[in-house]
Parts: C-alpha cells; sequence; structure tokens
C-alpha cells in the first residue's frame, strides 16, 4: 500500500509546532524563576549584612546604666532586664539607638532584640552594679472592697498613733532626764560656789589678822625702845601711835572693801 507525502508530512508539522509553541512558552519562566532567585539571595545577603551591635560598661555604681546600639533602620527595639522588659523603641533611619537601662540587682543580665518583622536578632549583655543597693519601694497590695480599704486605713491610723504616743512618751522622758541632770549639776554648782565664797571669806579674814598682828609686833617693839630710852611720853613716841592707827585704820578699810567685793558674787 502507498502511502501519501502529504498525509506524513502533516502531522510531524503538527508536532513541531506543538515543540516549539512549549519551548517559547518554558524560556520565559525560567528567567522568571531566576530573578526571583536573584531577589532572594539579595534579601539574604542583606539581611546577613544587618547586625545587632549594643555597646554598655560591665560594671558601674550607679543605679542606672546609658546603653547605646546600632541595627538596622527603623527596626523595633526591645529592652529587658532579668527578664523583665523595660523599654521598646525604634531605631532611627541609621539604625542607631538608646537608653538608659535601670539596674535593681548586683548582677543584671541585659537583653536586646531587634527585628522589622521579617529579620529577628537578639543580644544580650551582662552589667555588674557596684556598691550598695537600695531595693525598690513596692507599693502595698489593697484588696478590693470598700471594708477592706477601711480597715487598712484604721490600722495604718493605729499604727500612726502609736508611733506618735512612742515618740511623745520618749521626749518627755528625755525631758525629764535632762531636766534632773540639769537641777543635779545646779546643786553641785550650788555648793561648789558656797565653798569658795566661805574659803574666799575665810582667807580674806587669815589676811587681815596675819598683816594686823605684823603692825602690832612693829608697834610694840617701836614702843619698848622708846620706853627704854625714856622717850614714852615724847613727841617720836606720839608719832609712832598715830602712824600705828592710820595703818590700822587703812588695813581694816581694805578689808572691809575685799569683803564686800566677794559679798557681791553670792546669788543665794
Amino acid at each position: 500500500m502507498k502511502i501519501s507525502r502529504k498525509k506524513v508530512c502533516l502531522p510531524l508539522a503538527v508536532f513541531l509546532a506543538v515543540f516549539l509553541f512549549g519551548l517559547a512558552i518554558s524560556i520565559p519562566s525560567s528567567s522568571a524563576s531566576t530573578a526571583n532567585s536573584k531577589t532572594y539571595n539579595a534579601l539574604k545577603k542583606k539581611a546577613k549584612a544587618v547586625k545587632l551591635k549594643v555597646s554598655v560598661k560591665k560594671k558601674t555604681k550607679k543605679s542606672s546604666i546609658k546603653l547605646t546600639g546600632k541595627t538596622g533602620a527603623y527596626f523595633t527595639v526591645i529592652i529587658s532586664v532579668n527578664g523583665q522588659e523595660k523599654t521598646t523603641l525604634t531605631a532611627n533611619k541609621k539604625g542607631a539607638f538608646k537608653y538608659n537601662v535601670p539596674l535593681d540587682s548586683a548582677v543584671n543580665t541585659v537583653s536586646v532584640q531587634a527585628t522589622n518583622g521579617t529579620i529577628t536578632q537578639t543580644l544580650s549583655k551582662v552589667v555588674k552594679r557596684t556598691g550598695k543597693i537600695i531595693a525598690s519601694p513596692t507599693a502595698p497590695i489593697i484588696a478590693s472592697g470598700n471594708d477592706e480599704f477601711a480597715k487598712i486605713q484604721a490600722d495604718l491610723a493605729k499604727r500612726l498613733a502609736d508611733l506618735a504616743a512612742e515618740q511623745a512618751r520618749q521626749d518627755e522622758a528625755k525631758r525629764l532626764r535632762e531636766a534632773e541632770e540639769a537641777a543635779t549639776y545646779a546643786a553641785k554648782m550650788l555648793e561648789l560656789d558656797k565653798a569658795d565664797y566661805n574659803l574666799s571669806i575665810v582667807e580674806l579674814e587669815n589676811d587681815y589678822n596675819r598683816d594686823l598682828r605684823k603692825l602690832q609686833i612693829a608697834y610694840d617693839a617701836t614702843m619698848e625702845d622708846l620706853n627704854n630710852r625714856g622717850m614714852t611720853f615724847s613727841g617720836g613716841a606720839e608719832a609712832v601711835r598715830n602712824q600705828f592707827t592710820i595703818d590700822c585704820d587703812a588695813l581694816r578699810a581694805k578689808y572691809d572693801a575685799d569683803l564686800k567685793a566677794i559679798e557681791a558674787t553670792r546669788y543665794w
């Protein structure tokens, strides 16, 4: 049987047309896949280029410390201390950020997380706080309900009243103690002043009697000498008697003046 050349060529032409059409369709698809692959690789490379950096001192005496860092532009930065979130901030267009981190413990783990939704990076630093640490006061927990709150207020008022009463008692005891000490001191000082006063008078009298005795001895010796020479009633003897009287009067005047000065110091 003889086959026509037209019958053979027609199916072959149809097959070649379908093959070439499929090839034409597959070439753009391959190009798109290559473009997507390049975009993915570029994003991956950019993600690797963004590296979180954090700078903070390892040790401080202060209750807070300055932290600076750098990440991707406009990344969201979350800062935590010992597992407790302290703040959330946004890096600037250059990726920079800073924050004063509060330090409540002797050893503080400061964690920084930076993300833009696609890329997330985390970095931690340990900061030691030296010196005396005063814990932050915590607010008392008040149960709900007016009755419970009123009870707490009453207890607080009673405690304050008790403290005020105790302080008043201590103040009164201190006042009485100081008054007693002052009275005892004043009594002792009075005794000492009286003793000094009496001693001053005794010494004054002793000095007066001593000086008077000296005048008397001198006068007696002079008069005896005049008697021995038979001049008892002479003008010389009269002059000696007059001088003795003058000296005695002067000595007595001095005694009276000194006694008056001592008595002026007496206040009881």
